[in-house]
């Protein structure tokens, strides 16, 4: 069984039932900025430091997120509220 969860809170609960011979545990900590630029970069190509900036901030450093957020389609700009990740 795969569980893959995005979360900002303790997953004890989750951790418990993985341990031992049950699973494994593989956190992954946000991208680092530069990551996060050449992510968003890759993504849609037509945006500047500042803006890939203002998406990797508002992602909190999550792929998921940045993604979500960079993917060319109409948008305001990177400081209008769309969901609260």
């Amino acid at each position: 069984m795969l569980v893959i969860r995005d979360t900002r809170e303790s997953g004890e609960m989750l951790e418990a039932a993985l341990a031992g011979d049950n699973g494994a545990v593989l956190e992954l900590g946000p991208l680092s900025l530069p990551e996060g630029l050449a992510l968003a970069r890759s993504l849609d190509p037509r945006l500047d430091d500042a803006a890939a900036a203002a998406i990797w901030r508002r992602a909190a450093g999550s792929p998921f997120w940045l993604e979500a957020l960079a993917v060319p389609h109409e948008r305001s700009d990177v400081t209008t509220p769309i969901a609260n990740p």
